[in-house]
């Protein structure tokens, strides 16, 4: 009996641990569902008490920010953190990632619970048409039901699936850093939600109920999921596949982006400088005194002109967005991140940021300080055909820093297509001359190149391209 005894003991302390933890998350679980069909039977049949309320907090917010343009923009600043553009993107890329890290089931979980949630707070306007606050608004209203708060809704799921997705790769002391600033994040955004009018605290308090009940359901289905293909049970503060914490790290411990950083920063200071002058001097030549086009280049943009069509018009003229500085920025936070999962290393993302960045400002400086007499023509250097230039120039480079791939080969080809592409629309479009395409492209050239020199990505991506798992 004492064996026995002696045997049992060491079980149940797993065994009390195991039933704790479920009855705190059935207490937690329960909690929130009862609170959240609450909310939703008291939107659904307009409890006027419930209106009262979040007509008071919504006219209360409007009045202290009301007439000052600073809140506002703050608070529409941070609000976009919980859009739908902010959340596609950290969804999209972070599924994106974790393929790319060969993480299978750990990118479905967050494509089904991310994804889903966007579904499902669609689904949730529709089945409960709450009502607005009604107050004076100091921004755009979007149409559609109040009920429950998308952006609410829509953070509290995302931001609490990358923490428990990318929970194992940080330090168990500063685990509950990570946490508590996604919670407050989630927190601050509801808030703006309230603070600007376009949803009442009651929305707000209904999509964080929903969210929290939407990762228990997707957390304990693929937990489960988890365990019967074998894997061992482990606590959710383990996160949600602690066993691939190795695969999902950004980059090692030991990784190193440049061996004497203030070297490195000084050379492209110096770079970047003498680049800068070296393109003011050239667009004082070209510009000359009066800032009017030599001959060739009004000829050359005339031609271009005289082709103008209706029909050319419609397929010409989209192409600019391509090197809209917003759009550059977009398509380097999707790169930047895939490059980082595939290459381990932080080397790459360091070149495309120095890349885009630097050649923008060189354009826009340049571009700034010898401004054209044409009307519609910014100035010597175009900063559209810079911008696409350095992204995908530098993107084609880091693709072909390593091990041959068949990928790298439809990278080159957006490498050079995307800025011929976007020099066209900008000669049809007679917005920029000749030398305005040329000086972008070489200038964004030259920069690359001495980004190239000064970071090397080749250092830490050469032969080293694919996971090790």
């Amino acid at each position: 009996m004492t064996r026995m005894m002696r045997n049992a003991a060491p079980l149940t302390v797993p065994v009390e641990r195991f039933v704790l933890r479920a009855a705190a998350a059935l207490v937690l679980t329960s909690t929130a569902a009862a609170g959240y069909a609450l909310v939703v039977a008291a939107v659904r049949f307009r409890w006027s008490a419930l209106y009262e309320v979040d007509r008071a907090v919504a006219e209360t917010s409007a009045r202290l920010i009301s007439g000052n343009e600073v809140p506002v923009d703050v608070l529409q600043g941070v609000t976009t953190l919980g859009g739908t553009p902010t959340l596609v993107w950290l969804t999209g890329v972070g599924v994106a990632w974790l393929l790319v890290r060969q993480q299978l089931w750990l990118a479905l979980y967050v494509a089904v619970t991310a994804g889903g949630a966007m579904i499902l707070g669609v689904v949730i306007e529709e089945l409960v048409a709450g009502l607005r606050p009604v107050a004076q608004l100091p921004v755009p209203l979007a149409a559609g039901s109040d009920f429950a708060g998308g952006h609410a809704l829509g953070s509290a799921v995302t931001y609490g699936v990358v923490v428990l997705v990318f929970l194992p790769v940080v330090r168990r002391s500063a685990q509950w850093v990570l946490v508590g600033v996604a919670a407050l994040l989630v927190v601050v955004i509801g808030a703006t939600r309230i603070a600007l009018g376009v949803h009442g605290l009651t929305d707000v308090l209904g999509g964080w109920m929903l969210g929290g009940l939407w990762l228990a359901l997707t957390g304990a289905v693929f937990r489960r999921w988890r365990t019967e293909a074998g894997a061992r049970d482990v606590p959710l503060s383990q996160g949600m596949g602690p066993e691939a914490a190795a695969d999902i790290r950004p980059a090692p411990a030991q990784d190193v982006v440049l061996p004497r950083p203030w070297r490195g920063a000084v050379e492209l200071l110096a770079g970047w400088g003498l680049l800068a002058g070296v393109l003011h001097g050239a667009g004082r030549l070209v510009v000359g005194e009066d800032r009017r086009a030599a001959a060739w280049e009004s000829a050359v943009l005339q031609w271009w002109v005289d082709r103008r069509s209706p029909e050319w018009d419609a397929v010409v003229l989209p192409l600019g967005k391509l090197g809209d500085v917003g759009v550059v920025l977009a398509c380097a936070a999707v790169v930047a991140p895939l490059a980082l999962a595939w290459w381990r290393s932080w080397s790459p993302v360091v070149f495309l940021a120095l890349t885009a960045v630097g050649a923008i400002g060189l354009a826009l400086v340049t571009a700034e300080v010898n401004p054209r007499a044409a009307a519609g023509v910014p100035g010597f250097t175009s900063a559209h055909v810079a911008a696409t230039s350095a992204l995908w120039g530098a993107t084609a480079v880091v693709a072909w820093s390593g091990r041959t791939r068949w990928w790298r080969w439809p990278v080159l080809v957006a490498g050079l297509l995307i800025p011929t592409l976007v020099a066209v629309q900008g000669l049809y479009a007679g917005a920029h001359y000749p030398t305005d395409v040329a000086a972008g492209m070489l200038s964004a050239a030259a920069w690359t190149a001495l980004v190239w020199w000064v970071v090397r990505p080749d250092r830490t991506t050469g032969g080293k391209a694919r996971p090790q798992t």
